[in-house]
């Protein structure tokens, strides 16, 4: 039953042209008759899982975590962007669990991970793809060699020349971390 009703909700996210917003989701006209509409139609202890399923089937996790960011500096949104914020957290860390309960190497993550989706380092770095990544490989295995264990597989993925990219086009501090990483390479 409720499969059907996660489906009509999203029938009716799109119909309200949700699906079309790239910023201000949470502050667009129709999120309120939405979410009102989810809340009519689904049970309590289901409507976060409902919201957050939703959002992620039409934006990436990082533009989500993007579009919560921005609303809970917004009064009217922050209750509800710091929910669905929190939630999605939780099943970040709940997905670093599964990929440890698996016993999954990093780059079995890294093959798993949204990350595969994207044509070029570029789109990642500074992505919260990216520092999950990182943190599960630093996770995994503390003392491991950051050079093969995170270098290695985006280098493979990506190439020589994709990495070098993303650092010379990104100022975030990871892409300071991947050149760190190059170099050490580079320097054996």
């Amino acid at each position: 039953m409720l499969g059907k009703s996660k489906g009509v909700v999203d029938d009716v996210f799109k119909l309200l042209n949700l699906n079309t917003v790239l910023d201000d989701l949470l502050s667009h006209a129709n999120w309120d008759a939405w979410v009102k509409y989810v809340e009519d139609s689904i049970p309590q202890n289901h409507r976060k899982d409902v919201l957050l399923e939703t959002l992620l089937k039409h934006y990436d996790d990082q533009h989500t975590l993007s579009m919560l960011t921005k609303a809970m500096e917004d009064p009217s949104t922050t209750e509800i962007a710091t929910a669905l914020e929190s939630h999605l957290s939780q099943a970040i860390k709940n997905q670093v669990n599964i990929w440890k309960d698996k016993r999954l190497g990093p780059g079995d993550v890294l093959k798993a991970f949204p990350a595969g989706e994207y044509a070029s380092l570029d789109d990642i770095v500074g992505s919260n793809f990216l520092n999950s990544w990182v943190r599960y490989v630093d996770n995994v295995a503390p003392d491991a060699d950051e050079v093969s264990e995170i270098l290695t597989p985006l280098i493979s993925r990506f190439g020589t020349d994709g990495v070098m990219n993303a650092i010379a086009s990104s100022s975030a501090a990871q892409s300071k971390s991947l050149e760190d990483l190059l170099f050490k390479n580079w320097l054996g």
